[in-house]
């Protein structure tokens, strides 16, 4: 398994960097709210989503489609790319059977 967002390629293959564990997308969001010190209220209105949808995904119940990549984009300025990266990877760890670490 790669770092969340990171590719597969030749730095995993150089590292052997390669966890047994998963951490949601969520956390990422999380992290970046309480740097900016925000709530998940005003999350939800500069991202263009719903409150319970802002907190399903931070409980990692909800998943990253493209849509809410770019509603997530437009609101932090990260690109959707690695929202939908940190999805991927979390979902295919989960598949693998890796501990989903996140909120512990």
């Amino acid at each position: 398994m790669t770092a969340p967002g990171a590719s597969s390629g030749p730095s995993r293959r150089l590292t052997g960097w390669d966890p047994d564990w998963v951490i949601s997308p969520g956390e990422t969001l999380r992290d970046w709210m309480d740097e900016n010190r925000l709530t998940v209220g005003i999350v939800a209105k500069v991202c263009g989503l719903d409150r319970h949808e802002v907190e399903r995904i931070l409980d990692g119940k909800r998943r990253i489609t493209p849509k809410v990549a770019d509603h997530l984009a437009a609101g932090t300025q990260i690109p959707a790319r690695l929202w939908l990266n940190l999805e991927r990877a979390y979902r295919d760890g989960l598949a693998a059977g890796k501990v989903d670490v996140s909120q512990t």
